[in-house]
């Protein structure tokens, strides 16, 4: 049902009021309106303050991965595999109406990277593809990621890869390298199978050298909102201790390069970083031994393979970023990992390293990672892969307890008439009124005057008013939403056409 709105201020008193809000003139609320934000149809996580004004007795959880195959391995290692560094860096993707994965079957000084598919990504079987029909071995490098490259016209370049080498190679030669592939099973190096990088150092504050290392996990990925590709690779970080003894830890250093396939050394840094919040001590207790990262809804999501030197464990946790390089580390330093480590005694109890992407199929997020059941290098580990699901958008969520929380957007132009909300208020409730630009409600789209969000737990929640159904008569216009919240967790929002 659709009525006319009543009639709101134009001409010029519309437009008094809106400058004075852009220009941080307090509302009649007492609000200071923030500047514009780009939403459009993009959907909208709540993993950060993008979209963010304000709230009120709400706070941001991290959400709940769900471990699958009842709590078992999904592949581990046969006969022509290592046990001991199975499977530790791998990449996993639907592709072609499958499930794909790529992963390190054997160590030095083969590395052997083994190929799997799966149609449920459960169940996965080893076609022989390799060595002419005589096993699933595809390639040979170490840290070794693939990805489908959107951007490639080429057919021939259509999978790219980064990897370190394998075989007994100079040291200075054990830095980044590139492939490509037609299919992901014939793999023809680029640059003539010479580094891309050089393994070279950088001077960091106060002594500290990194050097560019690629013997963790390697990745390319393409950035289409930057147009860039970006490579990660492993940092080894030194610096002069006492007594000539020195610091080594791990960090992660990332690089752009606008054309791959043009130009394969091309490289610029953007950053290399380590852990060191805590202080230039903290390398003993927490370093970053892996990064790649997952672009999602214009959200880059850091899987960090994060290192306890004292016991050897190695957990799954994420960061986020808008430009791929500064990383929120919360999760880190509130010592919450995206995956637990299971039980003692468990296949995965000695942590987990994450694939180098998330795959999103049938409204569920995949997180595969190898798993350990004793600890980083102990002679008696065996790894195995495992996964774990996660609700969509359900990485982090902003929630509301008993105590009824409120959450207020920054002001945006609406781009279409249909507002779809992904909440789980299955024990409370969620409602939704619509602000214009100097923060006061609409009339028709107030508190009072929305419905049915009470018990919801939807993915696609479209809100109503008592007379909208919709936000069409809106479109177009400068707004803000304000989400109330009463034992709900508000996981992201999104504007249809």
């Amino acid at each position: 049902m659709k009525l006319n709105r009543p009639k709101r201020l134009h001409g010029a008193a519309s437009l008094v009021i809106l400058l004075l809000a852009f220009n941080g003139a307090p509302s009649a609320a007492g609000e200071e309106v923030e500047k514009l934000v780009e939403v459009g149809l993009r959907k909208q996580l709540l993993v950060d303050d993008y979209a963010v004004a304000n709230t009120l007795n709400v706070s941001r959880r991290l959400g709940r991965a769900i471990k699958q195959n009842d709590g078992k391995p999904i592949m581990e290692p046969n006969e022509l595999e290592y046990p001991l560094y199975f499977g530790v860096y791998f990449t996993v993707f639907r592709d072609q109406g499958r499930f794909r994965m790529w992963y390190l079957a054997t160590n030095i000084p083969d590395y052997d990277i083994g190929y799997a598919e799966s149609e449920d990504g459960i169940n996965w079987t080893r076609p022989l593809v390799g060595d002419g029909g005589k096993s699933n071995f595809v390639f040979q490098g170490h840290g070794f990621s693939c990805f489908v490259d959107p951007h490639e016209t080429d057919p021939e370049h259509r999978y790219k890869a980064a990897y370190g080498p394998a075989g007994q190679f100079e040291k200075s030669q054990k830095a980044a390298h590139l492939a490509h592939s037609s299919d992901g099973i014939h793999w023809t190096p680029y640059y003539d199978g010479k580094e891309v990088l050089q393994r070279t150092s950088l001077d960091m504050k106060e002594g500290h050298t990194a050097v560019t290392a690629s013997d963790t996990h390697n990745q390319l990925i393409w950035d289409d909102k930057a147009k860039i590709y970006r490579l990660f690779t492993r940092d080894l970080y030194t610096s002069p201790q006492s007594e000539g003894a020195k610091k080594i830890s791990r960090g992660s250093r990332s690089m752009t390069n606008p054309d791959v396939k043009g130009d394969p050394t091309g490289w610029t840094l953007v950053r290399s970083w380590e852990f060191d919040r805590e202080g230039d001590g903290e390398y003993e207790h927490r370093q970053i031994y892996a990064l790649t990262d997952w672009i999602y809804q214009d959200v880059h999501f850091a899987q960090m393979s994060v290192f306890t030197p004292a016991n050897g464990l190695i957990d799954y946790y994420i960061g986020t970023s808008r430009d791929g390089s500064s990383w929120d580390l919360s999760w880190v330093y509130a010592n919450m990992p995206m995956i637990p480590p299971g039980p003692k005694g468990s296949f995965d109890a000695a942590g987990a390293f994450p694939s180098s992407q998330v795959v999103t199929w049938k409204d569920r997020h995949w997180l595969y990672y190898g798993a350990m059941d004793r600890g980083h290098k102990d002679p008696q580990n065996r790894m195995t892969i495992g996964v774990a699901t996660l609700r969509l958008d359900g990485f982090v969520s902003l929630s509301a307890g008993e105590k009824p929380g409120v959450m207020t957007t920054n002001p945006f132009k609406l781009a279409g008439g249909r507002l779809e909300i992904n909440v789980d208020a299955s024990q409370g409730k969620l409602s939704v009124e619509v602000l214009d630009a100097a923060g006061q409600p609409i009339p028709g789209f107030t508190l009072h005057e929305a419905r049915g969000g009470k018990g919801v737990d939807d993915l696609r929640f479209e809100p109503a008013w008592e007379n909208y159904d919709d936000l069409a008569t809106l479109t177009g216009e400068v707004v803000r939403l304000r989400f109330h919240l009463n034992r709900a967790n508000l996981y992201a929002f999104k504007v249809n056409p």
